[in-house]
């Protein structure tokens, strides 16, 4: 059995059939919902998909209506962006870093936010070439990839997830 057949049982079993941010302890705020699914795509290939979507309901108190329209008014003031990740193994794992590339972004946002999350992802697969360590498990590595794109939420940074 090759070593990823072994480490994707393990992160199988380490879920023990929670939501991935049940598992990462990913606590979000009362509007603001995230959801993180995987699906392997190939045994052979290696390949894991990775779903991450977002969502973020705004509302708005202070317009001079009745409290039902504004809640009206509210409900269509939604962020959803959805980012669809593969991670490619190879045939050198653990010992080479995973691969990870966008498949797709799906967004309602006005900025062109596919940039920042291309560059997030490079930057995230040029660091792994130089810190990777075997001992990185897959779940891991998934929790590290969302820790990097999701912004740190310094003055500078803008606030897409």
């Amino acid at each position: 059995m090759t070593m990823f057949k072994n480490r994707y049982k393990k992160f199988i079993s380490n879920l023990n059939e929670e939501s991935l941010e049940t598992y990462f302890n990913i606590h979000t705020e009362p509007e603001e919902k995230i959801k993180i699914k995987y699906k392997l795509l190939s045994k052979v290939m290696q390949i894991i998909e990775v779903n991450i979507r977002y969502s973020r309901k705004y509302y708005i108190p202070y317009l001079d209506l009745p409290i039902e329209l504004c809640s009206l008014v509210s409900s269509y003031l939604l962020d959803d962006i959805i980012i669809k990740l593969n991670i490619n193994f190879g045939i050198s794992y653990p010992f080479d870093p995973p691969i990870w590339k966008i498949k797709e972004i799906r967004h309602n946002a006005q900025l062109p936010i596919e940039n920042y999350f291309k560059f997030k992802i490079d930057e995230y697969n040029d660091s792994n070439q130089i810190f990777w360590s075997a001992a990185i498990l897959i779940e891991k590595d998934i929790l590290n990839l969302f820790l990097k794109i999701t912004p740190t939420g310094k003055k500078n940074e803008t606030n897409f997830l």
